[in-house]
């Protein structure tokens, strides 16, 4: 082995190898950086760290049209569309709801009203609920989300011009607000709530379906409005021709805040896939500059290798100090883009908090993952590549 290594060092070109490292040091930063930049940019227009690849509009009747609501057959007309994986409809108070707090030293009411969707469509979680009889009372305090939009119109519209602090959504978090539900008969409720969590996907005042069931059943039995709008999840591409053509069919209106994300997003892939290419076109001259760069070392030591081989030693053993060259060097590359790239993150990480407030960091270990794997991967190329090479020279 110590032979081979002599060998090895003795015609290495250290000019090759730093063009190998430093190329593919730059496609590979690029690729990962794409990979993240993307992740990121998902979690700020979607308000999720996730990888479903799909997207949520808001469907109503034009504001002209005679009846403006929605039935049970077309809410099922509109989850059978080949755009739509599922619809489902906003369920409204049938009730009066007037919420009051103290913001500071002031008093803050107002008269308000409360929607319900499937917990499947929402982006936030609900905490535990009690498991309320149909004729018990609601034992705990109601969770409440509302849109992050109207925490921003408080923090930079009501707030300074009353002398009022600003709220973050912890703090947020921690206001107790009262709630009076009235019916239409004068009767009420009155029930401590809570604001659990913002949404950047639907823009109303949201409850548990459990409690929206349990309040309109206790104080407008049998009189709940029907829905008015409808939220349907849209497959990626589903935005496109087929969802336009059913809303003007149907003269529907589809909320362009819904729509903008889609878009924006399918921007982003496009930009992302084709700066990941540039990176994987980089990538690939550098592996093949490395593969290079070892054929030629085989071949200038070829006659010396081939007496090796004919003296009984295994092209395995022969292969192993050029093997072991590529490994070192990839792994250099490699662990050099992920710090590049984990680098440059933490410097437009900042930017894209100024511009999406409501942005929540993605996770790095796909990234991490895909470096490693793409590392392991190239070095086993590089590795079949090098002993096929010594084999031929039997």
């Amino acid at each position: 082995m110590h032979i081979l290594f002599r060998l090895l060092r003795h015609h290495i070109s250290m000019p090759q190898l730093t063009g190998f490292v430093a190329a593919s040091l730059v496609g590979t930063t690029i690729v990962l950086l794409a990979m993240q930049l993307y992740a990121d940019m998902r979690s700020a227009l979607t308000g999720r760290d996730s990888v479903i690849e799909s997207t949520y509009v808001i469907l109503s009747r034009q504001p002209e049209a005679d009846d403006a609501t929605f039935s049970p057959s077309d809410v099922a007309d509109i989850a059978a569309q080949p755009f739509a994986l599922r619809a489902a409809p906003f369920t409204a108070s049938a009730y009066g709801v007037y919420a009051s707090l103290t913001v500071g030293s002031m008093d803050v009411g107002t008269r308000m009203f409360f929607e319900s969707v499937p917990d499947a469509f929402l982006d936030i979680a609900w905490p535990p609920l009690p498991a309320v009889e149909a004729d018990g009372e609601w034992t705990a305090e109601v969770p409440v989300v509302v849109p992050r939009s109207y925490l921003s119109l408080y923090n930079f519209g009501f707030a300074p011009s009353q002398q009022l602090p600003r709220l973050t959504e912890s703090l947020m978090g921690m206001l107790r607000i009262e709630l009076t539900l009235t019916a239409a008969d004068g009767r009420a409720l009155r029930l401590p709530a809570r604001v659990v969590g913002l949404t950047t996907r639907l823009n109303t005042v949201l409850v548990p379906e459990a409690f929206m069931a349990w309040s309109n059943r206790r104080l407008a039995p049998g009189m709940a409005p029907p829905p008015s709008r409808i939220i349907v999840e849209v497959a990626a591409g589903g935005t496109d021709a087929a969802l336009t053509d059913y809303v003007r069919g149907h003269r529907l209106y589809v909320d362009d805040g819904s729509l903008e994300a889609s878009r924006t997003l399918s921007l982003l892939r496009l930009v992302a896939a084709i700066v990941g290419g540039v990176g994987v076109l980089i990538s690939g001259l550098a592996i093949a500059l490395l593969m290079l760069s070892i054929f030629l070392l085989v071949q200038k030591n070829a006659d010396k290798l081939h007496t090796l081989l004919l003296l009984g030693y295994p092209p395995a053993r022969v292969a192993r100090p050029y093997q072991l060259l590529t490994l070192a060097l990839n792994i250099v590359a490699t662990a050099g883009a992920l710090a590049a790239t984990l680098a440059l993150r933490a410097a437009y990480l900042d930017l894209l908090w100024e511009l999406f407030p409501q942005l929540h960091e993605a996770s790095t270990t796909p990234t991490i993952v895909a470096a490693a794997g793409l590392c392991i991967a190239v070095s086993a190329l590089h590795a079949a590549a090098i002993r096929a090479k010594i084999n031929r020279l039997r």
